[in-house]
């Protein structure tokens, strides 16, 4: 097992959701709690409880026997048992979605190619690309920038495609040279370490530099509680497309745990979203976005990278994370006329 899906509950602290994986790093503490990780604000019992509970979700361990992930690791590795083909076959027969098609077509690789990895990625000879979930470097000296999946090491050198759904612009594909040698900064017992002790089902993202971003927030605002990234390593497809530059962005984290909600009004106004008209209606204005941009996008020469495609998706991820956050749904005044009469008040204008 290299990462395990977990929830801590400590009431000094709050409560914590994300990945836990072994940790090579000798200092600090043994549990790292980063403010990603943070969900529920400390308990402002005057009685609260001195201890904390760990519960681990048993269906988020990674890899798990017997899945997609674990016959492709061992289809990776010379040295292990070859996957028996018939159930292989079975675990990987979802295809490709269109929402990762249409990114690799925005990015530059020709629609038949597309079409073709589609279909003869579905049989285990050409699967040259899997769901992993994002850990952090548990070594604490990968390069900045940098990505290591396990299990892959002896492909040769190589470029990686990475992602997260959902995908709906081109800066959310990206890609990286992939790291089969020990990198100058590492040593090489962590080196060794990483590629023993860890199996193909995770991909390992370097430490940002400090003040900036780390590489998940900078992969359609992923993070590592949990996500799976999609990675492909097929050369053919691979060597395509062209990714964006990635651009170091300042962290809006400072690296501190919260001790006070940063709105003091945020239990009133969950409850006014909790009972807003709109949510009767958002799984209707979140099909009509997303079919909408999907037009947009498909219709255009430029894909994703279409103005209006972008805003529709844009608008349908905010309908998404409407319930949680309550932020305002927007489109251009245009863009909203598209839209059934019904659904327009619940989307405010940009322009």
């Amino acid at each position: 097992v290299a990462a395990i899906q977990v929830r801590l509950f400590i009431p000094s602290m709050g409560v914590f959701k994300g990945m836990l994986v072994k940790k090579r790093i000798e200092t600090g503490a043994p549990i790292e709690l980063p403010c990603s990780m943070q969900k529920v604000l400390q308990s402002a019992h005057p009685q609260r409880f001195d201890g904390s509970c760990i519960l681990i979700c048993r269906n988020k361990v990674h890899p798990s026997p017997g899945s997609a992930n674990e016959y492709i690791g061992r289809k990776l590795d010379e040295t292990r048992k070859s996957p028996p083909e018939k159930p292989f076959t079975e675990k990987i027969k979802k295809p490709l979605s269109p929402m990762i098609l249409r990114l690799w077509e925005t990015m530059g690789v020709p629609k038949d190619l597309c079409d073709r990895y589609k279909k003869e990625s579905l049989l285990p000879a050409r699967r040259n690309h899997a769901w992993v979930v994002g850990v952090p470097d548990p070594t604490g000296s990968l390069p900045p920038d940098t990505v290591f999946v396990p299990g892959i090491r002896n492909q040769g050198p190589y470029d990686l495609f990475v992602t997260r759904c959902p995908c709906y612009a081109h800066e959310h594909g990206r890609k990286f040279r992939s790291l089969t040698e020990k990198p100058p900064v590492m040593s090489t017992e962590d080196w060794e370490w990483l590629n023993n002790e860890f199996m193909f089902g995770v991909i390992i993202f370097s430490n940002p530099r400090p003040g900036m971003m780390s590489i998940p927030e900078r992969i359609a605002n992923g993070d590592l509680d949990g996500d799976l990234y999609l990675v492909c390593w097929d050369k053919e497809v691979v060597d395509s497309m062209t990714a964006l530059p990635l651009v170091d962005q300042p962290s809006e984290d400072d690296g501190k745990l919260s001790t006070a909600p940063s709105n003091p009004n945020w239990f009133h106004e969950a409850q006014d979203v909790m009972i807003d008209n709109l949510r009767f209606e958002l799984g209707h204005l979140i099909g009509a976005l997303y079919k909408l941009a999907e037009k947009k996008a498909d219709e255009s020469e430029k894909k994703l990278d279409d103005p209006d495609a972008l805003a529709l998706f844009e608008a349908y991820n905010e309908a998404l994370e409407y319930q949680k956050h309550g932020r305002p749904i927007r489109l251009p005044t245009h863009l909203i006329d598209e839209l059934k009469p019904q659904l327009r008040p619940l989307v405010q204008p940009l322009d």
